[in-house]
């Protein structure tokens, strides 16, 4: 219950922090229009309010990614990124949750999580956890490799993803735990209405094999 508690809070701050985005971006366009200068954005790593780590407005390159290093995290600690480029996040503890919005070239190495991993708006994504994650939620994202290492709790994470094209699974085969396994998730689906067995029809959606 806490678990779910604690992923909804975080939801909810996501949502106000992209209104407030959205608000910003509109009043930038309109100062570049209207000739103003408009302002750069700072790098933010902190810890906000001892309940999240904020990851905000990291530029890397190809050949020099910024590289971010969480330490001890506490178990009720949310990761939250936003807006980074080239860029490598390593958390060394076991932590509640890992928001990932508007980002690109982003590597993420964690240990365990207790809620779920979220990542929306976003271009190639590697995530690597150890240990476990219940669940992942990825939402218009274009390129994504979510690494599962550990041979039993891989089988239990739940991968949820919307309008995303190119994610990956890899996971340790069962024969062989050193070797990883790669599973890519279906971009398409046909969907059918099909009898219901009680005299009417129910919709019924597959993956795509073309």
């Amino acid at each position: 219950l806490e678990r779910r508690k604690a992923a909804a809070e975080e939801r909810r701050r996501v949502k106000e922090q992209l209104k407030k985005e959205e608000e910003e971006k509109k009043a930038a366009a309109a100062a570049a229009a209207a000739g103003a200068t408009v302002k750069v954005n700072t790098p933010v790593f902190e810890l906000e309010g001892d309940k999240r780590w904020v990851v905000r407005f990291q530029k890397g390159t190809p050949n020099e990614p910024v590289k971010i290093v969480i330490p001890e995290p506490r178990m009720m600690h949310a990761v939250f990124v936003q807006q980074c480029e080239h860029i490598f996040i390593e958390v060394q503890g076991k932590l509640n949750s890992v928001t990932i919005i508007e980002s690109k070239k982003v590597q993420l190495s964690l240990v365990s999580v207790v809620a779920t991993v979220e990542v929306t708006n976003s271009v190639s994504v590697d995530i690597q956890v150890k240990q476990s994650l219940p669940s992942a939620q990825l939402a218009n994202v274009h390129g994504a490799n979510l690494y599962l290492l550990d041979a039993e709790l891989s089988r239990d994470t739940e991968v949820v993803t919307t309008g995303c094209s190119t994610v990956n699974i890899n996971f340790p085969d069962e024969n062989d735990t050193t070797d990883l396994l790669e599973k890519p998730l279906p971009d398409q689906f046909v969907s059918k209405l099909i009898p219901d067995g009680k005299g009417g029809y129910k919709v019924e959606t597959k993956p795509c094999d073309i």
